[in-house]
């Protein structure tokens, strides 16, 4: 990254993704506490960050976590297909594709449960083969099987009932379902206070074995696994390409 861009990307973190904090908590936090993403305004700062995202992508700069969900799609051997982005945010990827994967033939549809992100989405990055909606990732409202894949990128964690999702986007998908940027343990499951974006929000840190027995009991098989970091002695951050097998 050029000094510019680290420099603009200071200042980006400073004034909208703002301070950020992390709090392992000892009880169930409350369901309010799941709805922070909803907040006015937390989709308004995301916007700012995901557009110098693109900017830095251009470039050639591409975040790790975009660098990693763009593999796994060209590992699938996939490129014309239909692509369900659950907790899409804003819906950069739509425009992250055209950047990307220029010569890929993929027809987007993005969800988030955010009205506000949603909104944004529509304005910002509607194209001809993208559109968005309004839904709840535990209850998707499609058919089963409608996309070749489906992917939830960093949010997952954030669901109230994440078996509930996990089920949803095993149900909803013919092919291959990706599930992102998520933080494991060899513990304990554990929930985490985090602050950003001038809200604050419940983040789950599973317990990976627990994890996994949900991916195949909800019939998705693990294809590829890929740790891009670890945070500490006991969690790790993956990434997880799961192929459906039912």
């Amino acid at each position: 990254m050029s000094t510019i861009d680290k420099i603009k990307q200071i200042i980006l973190n400073k004034l909208y993704l703002g301070k950020t904090m992390k709090e392992d908590l000892s009880n169930k936090p409350k369901i309010s506490l799941f709805e922070g993403w909803k907040k006015k305004n937390v989709a308004k700062r995301m916007l700012k960050i995901s557009k110098f995202d693109i900017e830095k992508s251009r470039k050639g700069n591409i975040d790790i976590n975009i660098k990693t969900n763009i593999n796994l799609i060209k590992s699938i051997g996939l490129k014309n297909f239909t692509y369900l982005d659950v907790g899409c945010g804003v819906g950069s990827y739509a425009e992250l594709f055209k950047i990307l994967l220029p010569k890929y033939k993929i027809e987007y549809m993005g969800v988030d449960y955010s009205k506000e992100a949603i909104s944004f989405a529509n304005r910002k990055f509607k194209y001809d083969n993208s559109k968005f909606r309004t839904a709840d990732m535990q209850k998707l409202p499609f058919k089963n099987k409608t996309f070749d894949v489906s992917c939830s990128s960093s949010v997952l964690p954030y669901a109230l009932n994440y078996s509930k999702a996990i089920l949803e986007l095993s149900r909803v998908t013919k092919k291959y379902v990706l599930i992102t940027r998520i933080s494991v343990t060899d513990g304990k499951e554990i929930y985490q206070k985090q602050k950003a974006y001038g809200s604050e929000w419940v983040c789950t840190l599973f317990n990976e074995s627990k994890l996994k027995k949900r991916f195949r009991e909800y019939g998705l098989k693990i294809i590829k696994e890929i740790t891009i970091k670890k945070v500490d002695f006991e969690r790790t951050e993956k990434s997880y390409l799961l192929k459906v097998i039912k």
